[in-house]
């Protein structure tokens, strides 16, 4: 039968037993209480007749007489308290006429008195008068046949008590005598079903030692059987689960060492001893020094010296620490080192598994790497130094040029200037507009001239003039005309939205007109005709928000930023031809962000573009 069937069957009948033995003591109890209740019940009756027997007239009434024969029966019967005559005083109150309790003459009885008197019954009842437990029999006095008082007789219920304290008390030992009894019976049994699993300990602490060969002896087939049939197969897989990692190990390529607690080595694999070049028995049972470099990582007998020794023992592993080991002809080889430490439940260490790898091909691959980058590196700076070299001569040939082209396109304007008054003179309409345009052309020139060496002086940062607080404010509402000459070619309205209240910013005056008035100039030029341009003076906080809005074309979202970089023309983001270099907005992001502000553009579909820097706020003059 199994373990757990022959419990259930124990419990069941020990539980169904207690039930049982319950129930009877319950009942019991019961019976053996009301029947001493009724004992004094059947006394009460009997000392009511025989007081009855004693009246045979009114006269028998008096007290002298009751009391001799009250008194009798009192000291006959010590459970008594006292007895009382009621008589009526009329139809709805009784008064007590006698009692051997002088305290309760001629006090009114209660109604259960009062209704034995006219239902001619017996009633009993238990009462409480401070710890003291009374029962209350009231019985008629009969007369003639007729009820004339009531009889009140009052016993204690101490013995009543007393005898169902020693009853429980019986009880209790019952109880005790029969869990022990179950107990004792559980013992035994429990014994039988233990010393088999106390066996079953033995073999695995056995096993926790290292010890596969041993197996559970168990034959019986209940669930210990069973288990010992587990336990049996468990240690055959562990059996093979040893044999398969030990050929694991021996067929590993890297070096591996297993130590003990003490730090011997307890055994290794074939690439640890081809690495070393020692014979198995050569280092099984010694120290771990024997296989690493002497005087750099041996430190008082611990191979893991200082943080790398906690680290390991605390977080129980340590992983690549480089490191050297010594061949049994000493040479060294450099290794990298990965730990860890194997425990049992206790916390105490068992065994350090050790894993090396040889690092010398490695070394040699890190060498080679280091000198490819060195070479690369070299190379790299040539290059870079070439290049400054190239960009500085490019910067010098255009300044040189730029400037070189000033002083003879300013003499050509002039000569032009006095040839266009003479071709006006000489009424040919033909060779004036030629005259015209080469003007033009000349001027355009010297405008390219003139942004290149622009550009050039803040590169170099001398193209910044002095800085000064002004009204921002003031000065573009004074320039109003030159924004409205700028979009009257094109038909175009300009609007402008200023605050009344002065924007104070510290630059200069004229290069932030300038950058508002390219801002301006391409909003115009890029825009649609008859459109209306505007221009927003925003304040929030410490800094100043100038824009310039048009209903232009839209913007290519990843060219929208290469138009504030040099040589950047706004046509290439607008698929349009206008002429310039490109040099406009990158000389207005100079200008903004040498005052420490910020400039930008931004596009919105089928609405227009949007041109915008930020300034700080200047504290005060």
């Amino acid at each position: 039968m199994k373990v757990g069937l022959q419990f259930k069957i124990i419990g069941t009948v020990f539980l169904t037993f207690l039930v049982l033995f319950s129930f009877f003591v319950y009942t019991h109890t019961q019976k053996y209480q009301q029947l001493l209740k009724d004992s004094y019940i059947t006394e009460a009756k009997a000392i009511a007749n025989a007081l009855d027997a004693n009246i045979r007239s009114r006269a028998d009434l008096a007290r002298d007489v009751l009391e001799a024969n009250i008194y009798k029966h009192i000291w006959l019967n010590p459970n008594i308290l006292k007895i009382d005559i009621n008589l009526p005083q009329n139809d709805n109150q009784l008064m007590t006429f006698f009692s051997n309790d002088q305290s309760e003459i001629n006090a009114t009885s209660d109604v259960d008195n009062l209704q034995v008197l006219k239902e001619g019954i017996l009633i009993n009842k238990i009462i409480k008068i401070g710890d003291q437990r009374i029962l209350q029999v009231i019985t008629p006095i009969h007369l003639s046949g007729q009820n004339i008082g009531t009889y009140q007789i009052d016993f204690t219920l101490e013995n009543v008590d007393r005898a169902m304290a020693d009853e429980a008390k019986t009880m209790i030992i019952y109880y005790i005598l029969i869990i022990m009894g179950f107990v004792l019976l559980l013992f035994i049994f429990s014994k039988n079903i233990t010393r088999p699993l106390k066996d079953l300990m033995i073999t695995a602490r056995a096993l926790a030692a290292g010890n596969l060969n041993q197996r559970a002896q168990i034959k019986s087939n209940d669930e210990v059987g069973q288990l010992a049939i587990s336990f049996n197969q468990m240690v055959e897989s562990l059996l093979m689960a040893e044999k398969y990692n030990e050929n694991l190990i021996q067929a590993v390529p890297v070096s591996l060492v297993v130590l003990n607690s003490d730090m011997t080595i307890r055994s290794v694999n074939p690439s640890t001893l081809h690495l070393l070049g020692y014979a198995e028995k050569e280092l099984v049972g010694v120290k771990i020094n024997k296989i690493f470099v002497e005087g750099e990582t041996v430190r008082k007998g611990r191979v893991f010296k200082g943080e790398e020794f906690v680290n390991l023992i605390e977080k129980g592993f340590i992983k690549d620490l480089e490191m050297l080991y010594q061949t049994s002809q000493k040479e060294e080889i450099p290794v990298g080192v990965s730990a860890s430490v194997i425990k049992d439940e206790t916390g105490k260490i068992l065994n350090i598994v050790v894993a090396a790898k040889d690092m010398r091909v490695y070394k040699e691959l890190e060498q080679q790497k280091l000198e490819a980058e060195k070479i690369k590196r070299e190379e790299t700076e040539k290059y870079v130094a070439k290049l400054e070299t190239l960009d500085k001569l490019k910067d010098d040939f255009l300044n040189i040029t730029t400037h070189e082209l000033r002083t003879p396109l300013t003499s050509i304007l002039v000569m032009i200037e006095i040839l266009k008054e003479k071709t006006r003179n000489l009424g040919d309409p033909e060779m004036t507009s030629q005259v015209g345009v080469v003007f033009s052309e000349a001027q355009r020139l010297k405008k390219i001239a003139d942004q290149i060496l622009t550009a050039t002086r803040f590169e170099n940062e001398k193209g910044l003039a002095k800085s000064k607080i002004f009204d921002l404010a003031a000065v573009v509402k004074s320039h109003l005309p030159v924004f409205e000459s700028l979009v009257n070619s094109k038909y175009q309205k300009i609007k402008f939205n200023i605050p009344p209240i002065p924007v104070l910013v510290n630059a200069d005056p004229d290069q932030i007109l300038e950058v508002l008035i390219n801002f301006v100039d391409n909003a115009a030029k890029y825009g649609s005709k008859k459109q209306t341009i505007k221009v927003n003076m925003i304040v929030a906080e410490d800094k100043v928000r100038v824009e310039a809005r048009n209903q232009g074309n839209e913007i290519e979202s990843e060219k929208i930023n290469q138009i504030f970089y040099k040589f950047s023309q706004m046509e290439k983001v607008f698929l349009r031809q206008h002429e310039g270099l490109g040099l406009g907005l990158y000389i207005c992001r100079l200008i903004i962000e040498s005052y420490h502000g910020q400039i930008g553009a931004e596009s919105i579909p089928r609405e227009g573009s949007v041109f915008h820097f930020t300034l700080p706020i200047a504290k005060g003059k």
